[in-house]
């Protein structure tokens, strides 16, 4: 079993905490252009969402982060930023994220789960995936479904997978609006 001092990004279902929506002015991106294409623009929406630790120092400090979100309404242009601060761990360390992609399929609930990498230098780290560059994109639309993200501490890992086994709730943040009904 793989014991770690690094932060891993889990979904427990009864910490998730929803925190301030910013929404950023939309941009457009340029589309492509050739003869008698027309070319186009694909408006696009960005959602900063906080992560919120209830205050909770983790080593002595208190972690912060955020989030962006920028999607076009039909979902062929996604971006994902992931930027941590205030994370209070040896530089070089590998940040695990756990993130949960939840989506209302008839009466119940289907789950995808993604563990991507942060490395942390100066207590912090950043991640940033895009459609633009061929990226798989680990989000959902929020008029699809939820993404949820928890940061955990301290962590330890089953063995053989970057899948949670024990840990110190850090800080959580979820995307969307899943609902039962």
């Amino acid at each position: 079993m793989r014991t770690n001092r690094l932060l891993n990004l889990a979904f427990p279902a009864l910490a998730l905490i929803l925190v301030g929506f910013t929404a950023a002015p939309a941009f457009a991106r340029s589309g492509g252009s050739g003869s008698g294409s027309g070319g186009g623009t694909v408006t696009t929406t960005t959602t900063i969402v906080a992560f919120n630790n209830s205050g909770q120092a983790f080593h002595g400090v208190l972690p912060s982060g955020q989030v962006t979100f920028t999607y076009s309404k039909d979902g062929s242009y996604k971006n994902l930023r992931i930027e941590l601060s205030n994370i209070n761990v040896p530089d070089g360390d590998t940040v695990e994220i756990y993130l949960d992609e939840a989506v209302r399929v008839s009466n119940w609930i289907s789950h995808t789960y993604s563990f991507p990498h942060i490395t942390i230098y100066q207590g912090s780290g950043i991640a940033t995936w895009s459609t633009a560059n061929g990226d798989a994109v680990p989000f959902l639309l929020p008029t699809v479904g939820t993404t949820s993200m928890t940061v955990w501490g301290d962590y330890t890992d089953w063995p053989g997978t970057d899948e949670l086994a024990t840990g110190t709730w850090v800080e959580s943040m979820m995307f969307g609006a899943l609902t039962r009904g």
